[in-house]
């Protein structure tokens, strides 16, 4: 079985994924991992649509179901065992996740941004600032092959793919 738990998500709350996972492990035992996997989500919301309300702010997670569906014939056909399940813990009723890929696992990479080498950046209007991304794919969750910012309607797309960003 493989769960997809959106840790944003406002009709399914996350902690109840987490939950239904504690309770396999409590009827498993020892065999979770050959026949269960939690994959949570970070940023996204309820629905498995490329269209998001706030899609600055969030991820769809039709990608990680897409990619669980061929995982899981995979699994049970032919026995290969799809990426680790996330780890997660419930504080407060907040599902949390390690900051980096390697430690949180599963199938979401994980980006850091920077603004000018920080969190954040103060510039002036016409002052130029350099945007970085650090992204980091989970272990046995496959590559990067693209990455892409988009700073909202009316303004620039840039990718890099390989060298230098550039302009589309």
């Amino acid at each position: 079985m493989i769960v997809i738990a959106a840790l944003w998500d406002q009709d399914a709350f996350p902690w109840q994924a987490a939950w239904y996972a504690g309770k396999v492990r409590e009827s498993l035992g020892g065999r979770l991992e050959q026949s269960f996997r939690l994959y949570c989500i970070d940023r996204a919301l309820h629905g498995d649509v490329e269209s998001q309300r706030e899609p600055l702010q969030t991820v769809p997670c039709l990608g990680a179901l897409q990619q669980a569906l061929p995982d899981l014939s995979d699994w049970v056909e032919r026995g290969v065992a799809p990426p680790a399940r996330t780890r997660c813990r419930v504080v407060e009723g907040q599902v949390l996740v390690p900051e980096s890929a390697r430690e949180r696992k599963g199938v979401q990479p994980v980006v850091r941004l920077t603004a000018n080498g920080g969190k954040r950046a103060e510039i002036r209007a016409g002052q130029e600032v350099t945007l970085s991304a650090e992204i980091e794919a989970p272990p046995g969750a496959g590559s990067i092959i693209a990455a892409e910012w988009n700073f909202g309607e009316g303004s620039s797309l840039f990718q890099r793919r390989s060298g230098s960003p550039r302009r589309v």
